[in-house]
């Protein structure tokens, strides 16, 4: 039997060379509220209390999973997304901050709660037409994934959630997907890290996240961008708007791709951590 003080004493031997002691007693924070219902309050003062062997033997299961890199939240079921709590597993990405900040920059462009008609793209868990939703009772939300998984668990959310999306199982890359529907706002988080990244990348991302959500060929880094922008182009609404996240190298060149597409007033933004990682154009007025 060991303390609670004892496995914090574990996962920091095990864990610091990989992550740091700064994410490691995060880590070892969000355990002990997930899996032993023990708040950070509640961890400082029962730091000398001996744990059950249930009790022991889930904190030694997740600490194994972490020393091969496995993400928390694919470990815990679930991941925080503006406010929301989603279903995730090894079928989707985890939702990002800086993607948090895209949907924020989408909600303050459209402050009135109206009829909006909506589409999100390559859509994963379902996080961004999700946060929309709830931000926008009002809108109409539409949301492709070329993933049967991914959709499945998006529906799962949107039913646990009780936000209501429609989700469809659909390849962005065909020219077909959006019908006769008209949008006010188009956005997507498409795939976008180069084949040739991936050596850059962390364990914990390479061995766990899908690789088709997340990589896109050397040679033509931009198709999704490319079919997304010209298929937005013919569903937008004049006037209407499309956002992107991307790669912070190529800003330049998607916003030629946009230039070259009919899109104006395009605009690429900075995140928090000073990255060019989203995009806004309009589809001109006739």
């Amino acid at each position: 039997m060991m303390s609670l003080s004892a496995h914090k004493d574990r996962f920091h031997k095990s864990l610091d060379p990989i992550y740091g002691p700064g994410e490691v007693k995060s880590l070892f924070g969000l355990c002990c509220e997930h899996y032993l219902s023990l708040n950070y309050a509640d961890q400082l003062l029962n730091m000398e209390k001996t744990l059950s062997s249930s009790e022991s033997v889930q904190l030694d299961k997740v600490l194994l999973q972490l020393e091969l890199q496995k993400p928390i939240q694919y470990e815990m079921g679930f991941a925080y997304f503006c406010g929301l709590k989603l279903l995730v597993n090894q079928s989707v990405l985890i939702p990002r901050q800086e993607t948090e900040e895209l949907v924020d920059w989408i909600l303050k462009d459209c402050p009135d709660d109206r009829p909006y008609q909506i589409a999100d793209l390559c859509t994963g868990s379902g996080c961004i037409a999700l946060a929309l939703k709830s931000n926008r009772k009002s809108a109409n939300l539409y949301a492709f994934d070329i993933s049967k998984e991914a959709i499945e668990l998006a529906i799962r959310n949107s039913n646990l959630l009780e936000l209501e999306v429609n989700f469809q199982l659909n390849d962005v890359l065909n020219d077909d997907y959006l019908g006769d529907h008209h949008f006010d706002v188009i956005v997507s988080n498409p795939p976008y890290v180069l084949e040739s990244e991936k050596s850059l990348m962390s364990k914990n991302v390479v061995n766990h996240e899908p690789h088709l959500a997340l990589f896109v060929p050397n040679d033509d880094p931009l198709v999704f961008y490319r079919a997304i922008a010209q298929s937005a182009f013919k569903a937008l609404k004049t006037g209407g708007s499309l956002y992107f996240e991307i790669n912070e190298t190529k800003g330049n060149t998607i916003l030629e791709l946009l230039t070259n597409t009919g899109f104006k007033e395009i605009v690429i933004k900075k995140d928090l951590n000073g990255k060019m990682r989203m995009v806004k154009c309009f589809k001109p007025y006739a």
